[in-house]
């Protein structure tokens, strides 16, 4: 009788997930990304670690991206490790963000941006999945006093990290700092989701 009990609870959960996609079979692993627009490491970090994390294991992760980094508030202004045009970028990238919340819709071009080098100035190469409605929003966000209120939720968020980052990027998985060793994304990302692994997790 017992054996047939745990048969049969084996069968309707086969059935159960059976044609489910895998994500809803266990909560999304959640990564954050604590970064700024100008860091070569953020830049290599998007173009290489994380796209292909979001290519092979996409399904079972929730990504969001905050762009400040090491910048530092003085005397109430915002100042950015890189520079003007590293505050300009990140303005821009947190915009982005506000008008385009879907991760999957917004970091294509996060992802351009980076990829070209200077954030700051290439949205208009990088934003063809995008109306031209909502790029002009994003420029006079970026340009006016919501950017800046954006903004300092970003500062807000990297600010009440618990530890606080040291360095940038800085990930973390369901709130855990993956550490300096952000290549091993994928793998932190496999062994902490709870649910049936993808093939790209073997």
């Amino acid at each position: 009788m017992r054996i047939s009990l745990v048969v049969a609870l084996v069968a309707l959960l086969v059935a159960s997930t059976a044609g489910v996609p895998i994500s809803m079979v266990a909560p999304k692993v959640a990564v954050n990304l604590y970064m700024e627009s100008l860091c070569p490491d953020c830049q290599n970090f998007i173009a290489g670690t994380l796209n292909d994390a979001v290519n092979e294991i996409g399904d079972i992760m929730s990504v969001s991206i905050f762009p400040y980094g090491n910048a530092q508030e003085e005397g109430g202004k915002i100042v950015c490790q890189h520079g003007s045009d590293e505050c300009k970028g990140n303005l821009v990238e947190t915009c982005l963000i506000h008008y385009v919340p879907k991760f999957s819709d917004y970091f294509p071009v996060i992802h351009c941006m980076e990829g070209q080098g200077e954030p700051s100035s290439d949205l208009d190469q990088c934003s063809d999945s995008l109306s031209s409605d909502v790029v002009s929003n994003i420029k006079a966000c970026a340009a006016g006093k919501l950017g800046k209120q954006l903004e300092q939720k970003m500062k807000e968020a990297t600010d009440a990290l618990q530890p606080s980052h040291t360095f940038v990027p800085w990930v973390t998985i369901n709130g855990n700092p993956l550490g300096e060793n952000v290549d091993i994304l994928v793998s932190s990302v496999c062994e902490t989701y709870t649910g049936p692994k993808p093939s790209a997790c073997a």
